[in-house]
């Protein structure tokens, strides 16, 4: 799929030796950048490809290479939600000691303002 695109760079940027594309067909020299590109992406997907790769002749992919690759796409999706929803937990749960501590504050001053009200000095 990129493979073209691929050479192409390769063939400008002879240091490089691996590019990261993203599903919307942009390449990076360094995959953070395209992590980070994928943000705002519906498909997170990054495909990697090597000066090596890029080179080679094709070759039709067996289905049991297709089936793993399926499958490796599928358990780094399922860990990619699993750390999303592990962080959304951890961000509630700070939330929520947060009010709490917030709310335990207002009543220690609610208390206070009362005592106060009830035994002027």
């Amino acid at each position: 799929m990129f493979k073209e695109r691929a050479k192409n760079i390769f063939v400008k940027y002879s240091s490089q030796n691996e590019l990261y594309f993203t599903a919307d067909g942009q390449a990076f020299f360094d995959k953070n950048p395209a992590i980070n590109h994928t943000d705002g992406l519906k498909d997170k997907t990054i495909v990697t490809i090597t000066r090596v790769e890029a080179f080679e002749a094709d070759v039709p992919l067996t289905e049991a290479q297709i089936q793993a690759a399926a499958d490796k796409a599928a358990a780094d999706q399922a860990a990619a939600d699993k750390a999303a929803a592990d962080q959304a937990a951890a961000d509630q749960e700070a939330l929520d000691a947060a009010a709490k501590s917030l709310a335990d504050a207002q009543a220690k001053v609610d208390a206070d303002n009362a005592n106060k009200q009830a035994n002027p000095q």
